[in-house]
């Protein structure tokens, strides 16, 4: 078929499913085969860079071939993220997590999101922000530099004491308790990076609105999610939870292209935005202020996607990594990733010179899975499974960090089996 640059292009495959094995969900193996790793090595990867399955891998390949034999055979995609190919990413992500598409913004990554929200936040030297002591260290910098720009401060809580004893109605009592009355923002993760507990977004959102009673719009509160670690493991509508901001990348469990991510946000929060970085934007409203020299328009998500030329053969494929994880049914990943997840902490509590991090509990416990040995640093451990062929990463602390292993739909029992033993050698 032709493209809007006139180059003659491939027809995108049809995604078909993975063969159901009966009615209560897909066969697994049939999912597993969807990537092309080395079948005698065990990948516990998700929460650092996940492997792409065959759809999206295509995909990728598909527009870069497009590309190549015409550089301008999505010129009019470019422009604009709600139009053609940038459109559909963004209806796809708001279709996953139950959001309006004029509400979401596209960024390259986590990181550059939380960037994008801080930067842009209409803050106050008297203002503060407020960050937890289990934020990244990214989320922690991306707030700092605001507030210094502002001439605003950062103050750090601990919303746990014991990681495995966390509970959902805790983190949100200690949120709650350090909101004040000069509390422009507080950053929570969804799923902590350095102990894999997970708090529930609705009962934060319930701590900030409660602070918010009385408030004008210029003092209100803003609650902004890191929920990288949760997009593609839980089955939740994050749009209708409360949040004010929720940002992510899409390369972890979503199974997204490297150098993909969002932002989403109530309209009422984009208000308290400025643009941050100059965007392509087609939206006659701010043109026309623009040329007339007058106050712009209420921000809007479109003006906070930076702007520039970006990797678009992996920003095309988001479309097709959520069509991937829709054809399965949100639900029924969910599910399985929780079982193996759990199956994994379990086993590896039974090991005598392990300790576990992460909470058994489920309702504050995600798919990221953190331990320490009792006598080894976390790198000689993972060292020693990589020995092993069984691959996990570390957690992002300065001092004593931990091992972590993340299950995905790339691994089954057997490689929860392989970690097992590698680890009772030790």
């Amino acid at each position: 078929m032709m493209s809007a640059g006139g180059a003659t292009t491939e027809a995108a495959p049809v995604l078909i499913a993975p063969r159901h094995a009966d009615e209560d969900g897909p066969d697994w193996e049939s999912v597993r085969a969807q990537f092309a790793l080395d079948p005698t090595e065990a990948h516990f990867t998700c929460c650092f860079l996940a492997p792409l399955p065959t759809p999206v891998r295509e995909a990728v390949e598909r527009h870069r071939r497009a590309f190549e034999r015409n550089v301008l055979w999505a010129e009019k995609d470019l422009y604009g993220i709600h139009n053609g190919l940038q459109g559909e990413v963004v209806r796809a992500l708001a279709g996953y997590i139950g959001a309006r598409p004029e509400d979401i913004a596209l960024t390259a990554n986590t990181s550059s999101g939380l960037g994008t929200v801080y930067s842009g936040l209409r803050l106050r030297p008297d203002q503060e922000i407020v960050l937890s002591v289990h934020d990244h260290l990214v989320h922690q910098e991306a707030a700092r530099f605001a507030a210094q720009r502002r001439g605003a401060t950062t103050r750090s809580i601990r919303l746990y004491e014991d990681p495995a004893g966390a509970t959902a109605h805790e983190i949100a009592e200690r949120l709650a308790k350090a909101i004040g009355p000069r509390t422009r923002a507080v950053g929570v993760p969804w799923v902590h990076s350095c102990t894999g507990v997970k708090a529930s977004l609705p009962l934060l959102s319930q701590a900030v609105a409660a602070a918010n009673s009385g408030r004008t719009e210029e003092d209100r509160c803003l609650l902004i999610i890191d929920g990288v670690h949760g997009l593609g493991v839980e089955d939740v509508d994050v749009a209708q939870t409360g949040v004010d901001f929720f940002v992510s990348g899409t390369h972890k469990w979503m199974l997204g292209p490297r150098g993909t991510g969002f932002v989403w946000g109530a309209d009422h929060a984009w208000a308290q935005l400025d643009p941050a970085f100059p965007a392509v934007i087609l939206d006659r409203d701010y043109w026309q202020a623009l040329k007339a020299g007058t106050e712009l328009p209420q921000t809007r998500a479109a003006w906070m996607s930076p702007g520039g030329f970006q990797a678009f053969e992996n920003r095309f494929a988001v479309a097709d990594a959520v069509a991937f994880h829709q054809s399965l049914g949100r639900d029924r990943v969910a599910a399985r990733l929780s079982e193996l997840n759990a199956s994994l902490r379990e086993r590896l509590r039974s090991l005598p010179h392990v300790r576990l991090v992460s909470p058994l509990e489920e309702s504050v416990t995600s798919g990221l899975v953190c331990f320490r040995h009792r006598d080894l640093p976390a790198r000689e451990v993972l060292g020693h499974l990589a020995e092993h062929k069984v691959f996990g990463t570390i957690t992002p602390e300065m001092h004593d960090p931990a091992a972590r292993l993340s299950a995905g739909l790339m691994n089954g029992p057997e490689h929860i089996d392989a970690a097992i033993s590698a680890l009772s050698g030790l």
